[in-house]
């Protein structure tokens, strides 16, 4: 027998005191019905099943609470099959009990029959004769009792076995009701692989992969998720920023298919293909200024780690300078100039040497103003210079206009202007990371447009293909000629598929004007969410630009509270919305809905998290 889910074994202890008092074989494991004592062993199952066929509630309440597993409905069919195959081992064993009982107390009941005629034609003339009558008086008055226990025991047991007969019953119209359901995987799957327990992991996944959300996802469509019960979610996540043309956009999809029908993997070091070539010319219309040669790879981190090779072949210095609270990665060299939070970093040492960190004008952090921030940040820079990392030694400069994973900060316009004076001085290159701030989130479609400067070096990732794994770096093609032969490619760069997908998704931005939707949203969102600010002192600060703003949670105190921005995430997510924290603490709920959102769907998220709020307290 596999493992009881711990989610319904919770629901039962909640709930046991509802059920009838016996202790019923995987009692723990669903909610029972009424018993109806019936004694003809067999005939009643049929009159079960049609009371309980008839009462919906049960039947609902059946499969909502085998739901909250989370677990497949393969898994649980196998689940099902397993209890009722124990049932009936359970039931066998009742009955081959009862059919020794019936055997012992006939056996019993003729020797207490015989023992009583011997008694009875006893005569009682001597002392002797009286002794043999007490002694079988004794005699079968043992027997009664052993007959009486005999009798009790066989009693107990037709009971078991009625109750057994009707879980079995149960499990059988379990069985035929969850099967009705649509299913989302294979049925067969090997018990072996199915883990029971925890309902945000999964069979054989790693448990340092952590889900933010107890929600099992079986279909996306615009900017909601629905999960394997076909529950609506609205998805304000968007993966981390990544389908902003929401799940699913049916010509993302169109796109995709025929080009899986057609190609779906051709070597980009190997081969060319179409894809390849209209997504390149596509990026270099859209890339800032003189940009117009572009490298691909599969994930952010890759893009990261490109653009910085390529700073320190062209540049041939070896330094990088980062800045605080930026996030670029995971992989050796881009964690090396990520200090978004320290757990990217834990274990992980020592990192990659070169790197130097500077100050980000984080307004609310410092608690200074605009001006203050920038000329603090600008001076630590330049003293770097003089104590670090000299601007000969000085290779490029990588940057997140609007940072992510810190909290949602943006750079300040003098801070940003500042940067490119120097690397224009120093003959230092600027790297804008815009993997999360860019293809429109922020209003802008790139959001270094928001503090009008020009890179040299750009890279994209999330929102290119609204869902499939492609990266890119954008350079002047003469900057991208001073990398070294051989240092770009990938096995899986630039995958066909995904190009064509990226090529749609970009049509789709263009054509639907989601880019100023983005604005325009973001104003509405804006707006609502200063007004929860204004009414709940938990909210101390909101901050970001167009769809990509960060909620600052505070206790009493005024102290960060990720304790508290945990619990309204959940509260939300009870209430149909999907929000993501951030900060190095996890205090900052983050609010990125897909590009394509809608006034009302803006509106109806903020109105489920203002119920989240209420409901936490």
């Amino acid at each position: 027998m596999s493992k009881i889910s711990d989610e319904i074994h919770e629901w039962y202890q909640k709930n046991k005191d509802k059920f009838p008092s016996k202790n019923y074989h995987h009692r723990d494991i669903f909610p029972f019905w009424h018993r109806k004592k019936c004694y003809n062993k067999g005939a009643h199952i049929p009159l079960i099943q049609e009371e309980i066929s008839k009462t919906k509630e049960i039947k609902n309440e059946l499969i909502k609470n085998i739901n909250r597993t989370q677990l497949s409905q393969s898994a649980i069919n196998i689940e099902l099959r397993m209890i009722y195959e124990s049932a009936k081992n359970r039931k066998n064993r009742l009955e081959r009990a009862h059919r020794q009982g019936i055997i012992f107390a006939g056996i019993a009941t003729t020797i207490y029959a015989l023992v009583s005629t011997f008694i009875s034609a006893i005569p009682s003339v001597s002392s002797a004769t009286d002794i043999l009558k007490i002694f079988y008086i004794i005699s079968i008055l043992f027997l009664f009792a052993l007959l009486l226990i005999e009798y009790l025991r066989l009693s107990n047991i037709s009971d078991q076995l009625i109750d057994c007969e009707e879980f079995i019953g149960f499990i059988e119209l379990a069985r035929e009701s969850y099967e009705q359901i649509p299913q989302t995987q294979p049925k067969t799957l090997n018990p072996k692989f199915v883990f029971y327990g925890d309902p945000n992991t999964m069979s054989h996944l790693s448990p340092l992969l952590k889900q933010a959300t107890g929600v099992l996802a079986a279909k996306g469509e615009g900017a909601y998720i629905y999960d394997d019960q076909g529950k609506q979610f609205l998805d304000f996540t968007s993966g981390i920023g990544v389908t902003c043309t929401g799940h699913c956009h049916p010509k993302v999809v169109e796109a995709a298919q025929k080009q899986v029908a057609t190609l779906v993997h051709a070597q980009y070091t190997t081969v060319k293909h179409q894809p390849l070539l209209d997504l390149s010319d596509k990026l270099a219309e859209l890339a800032p200024g003189p940009m117009d040669s572009v490298a691909f790879s599969n994930a952010g981190s890759e893009a990261v780690e490109m653009a910085m090779r390529l700073a320190r072949h062209a540049t041939k210095r070896a330094n990088i300078i980062a800045f605080n609270g930026g996030f670029h990665g995971r992989t050796m060299a881009a964690a090396s100039m990520t200090t978004s939070t320290a757990k990217i970093r834990t274990g992980f040492h020592p990192m990659m040497a070169g790197v130097v960190i500077s100050p980000f004008p984080h307004l609310y952090r410092y608690g200074w103003d605009e001006e203050e921030a920038t000329r603090f940040c600008l001076q630590e820079l330049d003293n770097i210079f003089l104590t670090q990392s000299a601007p000969e030694d000085t290779a490029a400069m990588i940057v997140e206009p609007v940072q992510g994973e810190f909290g949602y900060y943006p750079a300040t316009k003098g801070f940003m202007q500042g940067l490119r004076e120097r690397c224009d001085k120093h003959g230092i290159l600027l790297i804008c990371d815009e993997i999360q701030a860019g293809f429109g989130r922020t209003g802008k479609f790139w959001s270094h447009e928001q503090f009008d400067i020009m890179p040299d070096i750009i890279t994209t990732a999330k929102g290119l293909a609204s869902g499939f794994p492609i990266s890119a770096i954008a350079a002047r093609e003469s900057l991208m000629a001073k990398g070294l032969p051989g240092s770009q490619g990938g096995t899986y760069g630039a995958n066909a598929v995904a190009c064509a997908a990226a090529l749609a998704n970009i049509e789709v931005i263009e054509s639907e004007g989601l880019v100023a939707n983005a604005q325009a949203r973001g104003e509405t969102l804006w707006n609502r969410l200063a007004e929860l600010k204004d009414k709940h002192a938990i909210i101390d600060d909101i901050r970001g630009m167009g769809l990509m703003l960060g909620m600052e949670i505070v206790d009493g105190d005024g102290n960060p509270d990720a304790s508290k921005a945990d619990a309204l995430a959940k509260a939300a997510e009870a209430e149909g919305l999907l929000l993501l924290r951030c900060g190095a603490l996890g205090q900052i709920v983050r609010w990125l809905p897909p590009l394509i959102a809608s006034d009302d769907q803006i509106h109806a998220g903020v109105d489920k998290f203002a119920q989240a709020l209420a409901n936490a307290g």
